[in-house]
């Protein structure tokens, strides 16, 4: 029988080494692959690569156009401090509710 794993989660972006840099910084991971289109980071085992796409489009949430096509839920011991923390990293905030519940 095959063993198949997951091998990365690929983010698709128009600078793939600012993304990669945000998310390396938030999550504690480490760049260890860069090119002008593709970035690798290690985060703990599990990888996140940013991938340049052509006319990419940032996703409108909720429900714009472009649609939302994934996220990652993160969490987190103090929302206010990791929210501060992020926005520093250059996130942007929702300018619409969204849900705070606890997740696994």
């Amino acid at each position: 029988m095959t063993t198949i794993r997951l091998g990365s989660v690929s983010l698709d972006c128009s600078d793939p080494v600012a993304l990669a840099s945000f998310w390396a910084n938030l999550v504690s991971g480490e760049i260890a692959s860069t090119s002008d289109d593709f970035v690798a980071v290690n985060v703990g085992g599990t990888w996140v690569s940013t991938v340049r796409v052509e006319n990419y489009a940032p996703p409108k949430w909720p429900g714009g156009n472009p649609p939302q096509p994934m996220h990652l839920d993160l969490a987190v011991d103090d929302l206010d401090t990791s929210e501060s923390f992020a926005t520093q990293l250059g996130k942007s905030k929702l300018t619409s509710n969204h849900s705070q519940s606890g997740g696994a």
